[in-house]
């Protein structure tokens, strides 16, 4: 996201990444074939999220979508739920404490949130704790210098930055994956432990 001084709605998301993948298969990370589609997705701009509620809510037949991301209750899915509401297919909001605990929009399964389940770890520390692959790549961004570059350039300059330097769309599709690894890692710990499938919960 960005910072937008001007606008009421300060945060805007300038890029999305996401991942299709069966939670019930297995995930082998392979850089020359999941970072692409039909695997890994991207859109940027200042109207990326409605790109990506399009294809989640226009699945192949016998699919259902459930969007998944780390923290998003706390923070991504506020930005979420306030392009599907206006594009009229945000269809119930579930709100506690500051946080969106999930959303239902039309034919998808509500949102989850994995930071949920590993309190008081970052992204960067779960996948460290589960040895996802791929890592976090935090060395492929500076978040300072984006914003720098919006408020001189605007979201015509961004979408250039963005065009230009391929690292920055990288490190966006490479946390879709390791949050991917994570997840089912982390789901097959908790079948383990307590025989008990953790998206079946809040």
């Amino acid at each position: 996201t960005v910072f937008d001084v001007y606008d009421n709605n300060l945060l805007k998301s300038y890029g999305v990444s996401w991942v299709v993948w069966d939670k019930d298969k297995d995930f082998k990370y392979d850089e020359n074939i999941h970072l692409d589609e039909p695997h890994c997705y991207y859109e940027k701009g200042d109207k990326c999220l409605r790109k990506f509620i399009k294809f989640i809510i226009n699945p192949p037949e016998g699919v259902i979508y459930r969007p998944i991301g780390f923290n998003n209750s706390r923070f991504d899915n506020f930005a979420l739920c306030s392009e599907a509401r206006y594009m009229n297919v945000l269809n119930n909001v579930f709100m506690a404490d500051g946080s969106i605990l999930y959303c239902s929009i039309t034919g998808c399964k509500n949102t989850w949130d994995a930071s949920r389940f590993l309190t008081g770890q970052s992204l960067e520390m779960a996948c460290n704790s589960y040895k996802t692959n791929p890592r976090k790549r935090k060395d492929l961004i500076d978040h300072y210098e984006i914003q720098c570059y919006f408020e001189r350039n605007g979201w015509s300059g961004l979408n250039h930055l963005l065009d230009t330097k391929k690292d920055l769309v990288i490190y966006n599709k490479i946390d879709c994956l390791c949050l991917l690894d994570l997840v089912l890692k982390m789901r097959s710990a908790y079948m383990y432990l307590f025989d008990e499938d953790v998206f079946n919960y809040l």
